[in-house]
């Protein structure tokens, strides 16, 4: 039995004695960190006595072994003048015993313990739970009836799925697949099955220690798993008979716009997310197109009651689809359906654009969800003519199957059905049933319960998500065990009976198509996220950057982005932290990273993206669910080698210069999206020269670092990957990583110019932009006097790229630097001039240019540069040119 004394501050010899030559595993520890740190790296220990100031185990080390994962059995030695028993076990202590106690009881306590410990699998759940406190619950309800939507047959239903995927995946414990138990691990977080949810997250961290089915640990958690699901299953039976799940919020005040059928037109995945779930949450019925072209097919072959429409989309725009929806509906002498348009544009008269394009009403982004259901809910009343103008809405297949042999059952049930208006199929085989349920025939299947109740349980056990409900007589349904299926249609038929069991098929089914949008959100998210992958973002670094991460769940919150502004080593990064690690955090996770990428070209300094970023977060203030993103960016400047950085609650990161010295960088700042109205950000600049690197995390982990390997990193390992993997290979080892983190090195390159090369930093003004191109000249009449070139036509190109750079890049801030390199190879000239401002990006302005083609208007003076250099290319704010072959007179 592995045993640890405890002992804080008192003598400890006493008890050793009493432990000698007891045949234990004995560690002894003087303080509670030693003992965790221990405990951490091999849990196997179950039994900790405890001696010494009992103040000290009370206020101090007892919460903290609370909190640890594992259970410890906790026995207090006390000394005779200590007898607050009732003190003791009311704190969590399990059993008090006295110092002075005889060895040979000892020696009869210390086996009972061992007996118990061999016959409960106390390590993670102790079963006398009158003195200890269980450090989850078995079933969250909040959690639960929240993830469901606030409707109580649906969380029941939920919950019953993962109970029946638990008891199935207990038989492939030993050898089955992993993600089949990741899955029911993300299921019974979402739903607040707790206690559920810790099993199977400690049985995969165990697979993943390749913790094998013979090994003893394994056995427990095999012998422990059929427990855990028997008090989900007691629990849930329990709420049932109480009539926990008897009653539901109204459906008009969850869903007011139930049934309303809405074309999404949005390019950007994220934006389509987020609206979608906007729009489901209110009972809209959304169909998505990525383009206007696309969104103009799915309007001619489906009917909509509302069109929200973006007007900034590549192929066919916004503008143009609702030009051509209403020239559809003209001509087929259609009402016109409501189009919202939404457009990021802020331009005085883009309303009055939108509306003469044949929209209805306008929104700006990012949409306001508030302000979203304000519009649509002025726009409903049109929906009454539309629909009978049009025609109506397919409200979906609605029929139901009948199997039983009475007569008058048959007869009454048709009916009542019928007056309902669902069609009515009676099906006189079990074989004809099965195979029709097989198929999804029939929406919902009734079955005679004297007739078919095996044949019931069958389709329920095999086919779960199939919709069945069992007609008996009144007098006869009280006897059967019936918790396995969905109601109960009983003789005399009630026709307001038959159409609520109607109407709870009904809201299942479509909380099941919302379950399984939300499924869907999933993999797209996971998609979207997978396109924001490390590996890219460290290539984007150019050797500079070096990033490791560990997801805590298999939705991680944690980001790393970064971008090259310019060719002149101009360099972004961002490490973002999301709270959560739920699919409202992916949501939330996504959103950021696309809000990043679409506004970090114009927001290049870290304060100014943060603050942007923020004021954002108050479009979402209708989410239930909010999130908030701690985050960290910084911006390197090689050519002033200067780090600007700004922070949004990352913990403090670590500066460590070229001669080992190590500055700690206590910056602090909220996270995003907490108070956007407010800017409480931190921020600063740091000079770094060569050799000097940064060390951050997204959790406080830096500070567990020694100092001796910080000093070893410097000195022995010259690449940012090289020193990165010194500091992981520390922290996986000294630490237990309980949240998702990410680790990065950055060691900024400061720019080596060739020999014979001409550099010049120039102020963004007009007189600079023309005693630039003197200079130029200047340096190739002096440095490279043979070589003759068209000096008019390149002189051109050359200002025309300088005043790009000056005027539309750093928008004539005189504060803000263009840099020019020059320099010849062979018999070229070669000229890079790159601005650091917040205006148009030149490679997008340039792929913008290709696509209008002929009908592009106004070059920013691009296709004057591409006539005269004989090569050209652009990155950011960078434009680089080359010039010859040289032409002699």
């Amino acid at each position: 039995m592995k045993t640890a004394l405890l002992s804080l501050g008192g003598d400890p010899a006493p008890v050793l004695a009493l432990l000698q030559g007891r045949g234990l595993d004995l560690q002894v520890f003087t303080g509670v960190e030693a003992l965790l740190s221990a405990v951490a790296q091999d849990p196997t220990l179950e039994l900790v006595l405890v001696e010494g100031d009992s103040q000290t185990l009370l206020l101090d080390g007892l919460p903290k072994l609370r909190r640890f994962p594992y259970y410890l059995y906790l026995v207090y030695l006390a000394d005779k003048t200590q007898a607050d028993l009732e003190g003791f076990y009311g704190a969590g202590i399990d059993e008090v015993l006295p110092k002075n106690l005889s060895p040979s009881l000892f020696a009869a306590r210390l086996a009972a313990l061992n007996r118990l410990f061999e016959q409960q699998a106390i390590r993670s759940y102790p079963d006398h739970s009158t003195v200890h406190v269980c450090p989850c619950q078995t079933l969250n309800l909040d959690t639960g009836l929240k993830f469901a939507g606030g409707d109580l047959f649906f969380f029941r239903t939920l919950v019953e799925l993962i109970v029946r995927t638990a008891k199935d995946l207990k038989e492939e414990i030993d050898t089955g697949p992993l993600d089949p138990w990741y899955s029911l691990n993300q299921n019974a977080t979402s739903l607040g099955a707790e206690e559920l949810a810790e099993w199977t997250f400690e049985f995969l961290a165990r697979k993943g220690m390749r913790q094998g089915p013979t090994t003893a640990k394994h056995q427990r958690m095999k012998t422990r798993f059929p427990k855990v699901i028997h008090r989900l299953e007691q629990a849930l039976g329990s709420l049932k008979l109480a009539g926990y799940f008897d009653t539901a919020p109204a459906q008009e005040e969850r869903e007011p716009f139930l049934g309303t059928q809405v074309l999404l037109v949005e390019d950007m995945k994220h934006n389509r997310l987020l609206l979608r779930r906007m729009l489901s949450r209110k009972g809209c019925s959304v169909t998505e197109a990525i383009d206007g072209e696309q969104g103009l097919a799915v309007y001619k072959k489906q009917a909509f009651d509302l069109v929200v429409m973006d007007m900034n989309m590549p192929v066919m725009d916004g503008f143009a689809a609702s030009r051509a929806i209403r020239d559809f509906e003209q001509a087929l002498g259609r009402t016109p359906v409501p189009i919202l348009a939404l457009t990021a544009l802020a331009m005085r008269g883009d309303k009055e654009k939108c509306l003469e394009a044949g929209c209805t009403s306008y929104l700006p982004k990012p949409v306001d969800a508030e302000a979203l259901y304000r519009q649509i809910g002025e726009l409903l009343p049109h929906l009454g003519e539309i629909k009978a103008r049009n025609g109506p809405v397919s409200q979906g297949h609605r029929s139901v199957a009948l199997y039983t042999c009475n007569q008058v059952f048959r007869y009454l049930l048709t009916q009542i059905l019928q007056a309902l208006e669902w069609e009515v199929a009676v099906v006189k085989t079990e074989a004809e049933l099965v195979k029709a349920v097989e198929a999804g025939t029939y929406s919902l299947v009734l079955v005679d319960q004297e007739q078919g109740l095996e044949l019931a349980f069958l389709i329920r056990d095999q086919y779960p998500t199939q919709a069945l409900t069992l007609v008996n007589h009144q007098d006869s349904w009280r006897n059967t065990a019936l918790d396995r299926l969905d109601h109960v249609i009983q003789y005399p038929f009630d026709p307001v009976q038959v159409q609520g069991i109607i109407e709870f098929h009904q809201s299942r089914e479509k909380q099941k198509k919302r379950f399984d949008e939300i499924l869907e959100d999933f993999n797209s998210l996971k998609a979207y996220k997978g396109q924001v992958n490390i590996q890219e973002n460290v290539a984007q670094g150019e050797g500079q950057l070096a990033v490791w991460q560990k997801a805590f769940r298999k939705i991680g919150g944690d980001l790393v982005l970064s971008q090259r502004f310019n060719l002149h080593g101009r360099f972004g990064l961002i490490l973002a932290d999301v709270s959560g690690h739920d699919i409202q955090s992916a949501y939330t996770a996504s959103w950021f990273a696309g809000l990043v990428k679409g506004s970090w070209g114009r927001h290049q300094s870290p304060l100014e993206l943060l603050v942007y970023l923020n004021g954002l977060f108050d479009a979402d203030k209708l989410e239930e669910d909010k999130r908030y993103v701690c985050a960290l960016a910084l911006l390197w400047d090689p050519m002033e080698k200067r780090l600007s950085w700004a922070n949004a609650g990352i913990p403090s990161g670590l500066m460590v210069r070229a001669d080992g010295l190590r500055e700690p960088l206590n910056w602090r700042g909220i996270p995003i999206g907490m108070f956007p109205e407010l800017q409480m950000f931190d921020h600063g600049e740091l000079v770094l020269e060569t050799g000097d690197f940064l060390l951050v995390a997204t959790d406080g982990i830096l500070e567990l670092v020694p100092r001796e390997l910080i000093g070893q990193l410097s000195l022995s390992s010259p690449q940012p990957q090289e020193r990165l993997d010194q500091v992981v290979d520390f922290v996986v080892r000294s630490s237990e990583v309980t949240d998702d983190l990410t680790l990065a090195v950055f060691e900024p390159k400061l720019p080596k110019l060739a020999p014979g090369s001409y550099r010049n930093k120039l102020h963004s003004n007009l007189p600079s932009v023309y005693a630039e191109v003197k200079s130029i000249r200047a340096y190739l009449d002096g440095a490279y006097p043979e070589l003759e070139l068209d000096w008019a036509m390149v002189s051109l190109a050359i200002k025309e790229a300088l005043l790009n750079a000056v005027e539309h890049g750093n928008k004539k801030k005189e504060q803000l630097p263009v840099w020019v390199d020059a320099w010849v190879v062979g018999n070229r000239l070669w000229v890079l001039v790159s601005d650091q401002g917040p205006g148009f990006d030149l490679s997008s302005e340039k792929h913008r240019l290709e696509q209008e083609g002929i009908l592009r208007i106004q070059g920013r003076g691009i296709q004057l540069m591409e006539a005269i250099a004989q090569e050209i290319s652009f990155w950011g704010g960078s434009v680089k040119m080359s010039f010859g072959e040289v032409a002699f007179n």
